[in-house]
């Protein structure tokens, strides 16, 4: 005896295909929440826009003052030859800029300038202490190039917040 046909019995349908309620609802239900999820996000989503800026330089305006401020005492101390007025001048400048970047980020396009200025002032004031600490000219060198770094990211982030010449 030998078989004929498939091993497999053979499906026959008749009509559409219609799926069992069980796997309806929950496509269904599973799209609409993601519809639902992705227009909250587009809705709600916050943004950084020109009231963004201001607000953020409203509430940490003072920093940047700070930074400006102990500026002014570092270019007042380079005419005064008192080298341990210098080095507190440089102590609280980099004191400063650390406080500074626990600071929220002020988002957009302001972000990066604004965590890189940080960044060269931190480095740069510490190498310049440690240059003067140690009476060393090639880190007080360093120094001078990370706070021309520092100073070329001010320009960007004064831009990006969207501050004449501050």
């Amino acid at each position: 005896m030998t078989a004929v046909g498939s091993p497999w019995p053979v499906l026959v349908a008749t009509g559409p295909f219609t799926p069992p309620r069980l796997i309806k609802w929950p496509i269904a239900a599973g799209l609409s929440a993601l519809i639902v999820y992705v227009l909250a996000l587009a809705v709600f989503a916050p943004s950084q826009s020109p009231s963004g800026e201001a607000e953020w330089l409203a509430n940490y305006g003072g920093a940047i003052q700070t930074l400006n401020a102990d500026q002014v005492k570092l270019q007042a101390d380079e005419s005064r030859p008192n080298a341990e007025l210098a080095l507190g001048d440089w102590r609280q400048f980099d004191q400063d800029a650390v406080n500074a970047a626990s600071l929220p980020n002020p988002g957009g396009r302001a972000t990066a300038p604004w965590r890189e200025m940080l960044n060269d002032f931190i480095v740069g004031s510490q190498a310049i202490i440690q240059g003067i600490d140690t009476h060393n000219e090639a880190l007080i060198k360093q120094g001078e190039v990370d706070l021309t770094a520092g100073g070329a990211a001010v320009s960007e982030f004064n831009r990006a917040m969207g501050l004449g010449g501050q």
